[in-house]
């Protein structure tokens, strides 16, 4: 079972200690994602992967697994901070290439990646093989993407 709740970020936060207690029942331990605004809860076959926008001041959970009492507790909680549920949920290309586009942005500091690395001291040499190496990586990422989804 596949489903994605989305919400207010302000909301959830109100009563974040209400959701986390959820997670300590369930022992839903924390992996952090590619970026700081993404990340999942896992526990044994039990899935939940979280995504904020700052921007936008929302934010989706989407559930995987078949665990009915988690899943009627997400459900509760959700309902609780007015947000909504769309189950058999499949993410479509556009959120998929956008959260890659996300991930990407953020690993390369949007581009300040070879001024951070001078604040810090670091060498040329290590500054153009640091570059060289995201810019391979970058290109490779587009590639998978565009074949897998154009």
């Amino acid at each position: 079972m596949r489903t994605k709740f989305e919400f207010r970020k302000d909301a959830y936060s109100a009563k974040k200690g209400e959701f986390k207690k959820i997670l300590k029942r369930y022992d839903l331990a924390w992996k952090r994602g590619s970026t700081p605004y993404s990340g999942s809860w896992i526990s044994g076959g039990e899935k939940l992967y979280a995504e904020w926008d700052a921007e936008k001041n929302t934010g989706l959970f989407v559930y995987e697994g078949e665990n009915a009492d988690l899943f009627e507790e997400l459900k509760s909680f959700v309902d609780s901070i007015e947000g909504k549920m769309t189950e058999g949920y499949v993410p479509t290309k556009d959120e998929i290439r956008a959260m890659v586009e996300r991930g990407l942005r953020y690993v390369t500091h949007e581009g300040r990646m070879p001024e951070m690395m001078r604040k810090r001291g670091a060498p040329e040499s290590y500054i153009k093989a640091a570059v060289e190496d995201w810019e391979r990586i970058k290109k490779s990422v587009e590639r998978e993407v565009k074949k897998e989804f154009n």
